[in-house]
């Protein structure tokens, strides 16, 4: 929210030295409903409300909502001048001096951060697709300090394969009290999860499941030990089938390419060894998908494979 104030006021003086008011207002508008009320609002009341009463982010919050007040109630003083007025002096009854007499704050330029700025950008885009979808959310996190940030969008925490081994990733992603996903390296055996798993137990969080996604045999090439899944299961842990991405042929050309005409037999396969689900990718034209484009299904596919596999499995169950 600092960062965006200083964005605004930048904003603010050169629309105002432009003789350009109403870019101003309209920025102004969507910081108030988009920035405050729709986001920063609904984050922060958690911890007004649940943080111990020593904790540094409770002061934090108002100090922060007093430098957007001090700033909004200068900003919108020309468009708004008696309700600005009113604002000012309700705030401020121990002055006489009217709003419309200050100055434009000086927004300190350490507020600056146009890095923390972009990861907050993604997570709105996150939060969004599940407010609009009603689905839950899981995303990947690589680096220990992401995992309190994604757990306030996110429903599951994903391990990506290359990291399932790293400790810090995985107590961290373990105390966000979220679900964690680790996806199995390829270089590891079933077996070796256990320890991975075990780093999240650690922090009292038992909501752990493995994503199956094959093991290196050879060069450019993957291939699912059906044997996993009970391994797996031997272990207490929930076992997910990465139908797309062990369907992968890793660094076989400039870009990872794929057998995508193997993901039905494979992913029945899967679901008849134990799999207690399935990961697909299914973007609206995978050919033009940026990644791992020569695995991915269309939509219409995928829900054809799904299908099928739901009746297998609700035949195993009976």
């Amino acid at each position: 929210v600092l960062h965006r104030l200083s964005e605004i006021g930048r904003q603010v003086r050169q629309a105002c030295n432009e003789l350009q008011f109403h870019p101003v207002f309209t920025e102004l508008h969507t910081f108030c409903t988009s920035d405050l009320s729709a986001f920063y609002f609904d984050v922060r009341k958690d911890s007004l409300y649940c943080d111990p009463l020593h904790s540094p982010r409770r002061p934090a919050v108002p100090t922060v909502l007093g430098a957007v007040f001090d700033s909004m109630t200068a900003w919108l003083a020309p468009f708004l001048c008696f309700t600005a007025e009113e604002a000012w002096l309700a705030r401020h009854p121990e002055t006489d001096a009217s709003v419309h007499l200050r100055l434009f704050p000086d927004i300190p330029e350490a507020w600056r951060d146009d890095v923390l700025a972009g990861k907050w950008i993604i997570l709105r885009r996150l939060r969004r697709v599940r407010e609009e979808t009603g689905l839950r959310l899981l995303t990947d996190i690589h680096e220990p300090h992401h995992a309190a940030v994604a757990a306030r969008v996110a429903d599951v925490l994903q391990i990506p394969a290359f990291l399932c081994r790293q400790t810090d990733l995985l107590v961290a992603a373990g105390e966000t009290g979220r679900a964690v996903n680790l996806k199995r390296g390829q270089f590891m055996a079933p077996q070796d999860m256990a320890q991975a798993a075990e780093k999240v137990f650690s922090t009292g969080n038992r909501r752990v499941t493995v994503t199956e996604r094959g093991a290196f045999f050879g060069y450019h090439i993957l291939v699912v030990d059906m044997r996993s899944f009970a391994i797996l299961h031997d272990l207490g842990l929930a076992a997910i089938y990465a139908v797309t991405h062990s369907l992968q042929l890793p660094s076989s050309g400039k870009t990872t390419g794929g057998q995508r005409r193997f993901a039905e037999p494979l992913a029945r396969a899967a679901v008849a060894a134990g799999a207690d689900g399935v990961f697909v990718e299914v973007p609206p034209d995978p050919d033009s998908a940026l990644s791992d484009a020569a695995t991915q299904l269309p939509p219409d596919r995928a829900e054809t494979l799904i299908a099928s596999l739901l009746a297998l499995h609700r035949t195993m169950v009976a």
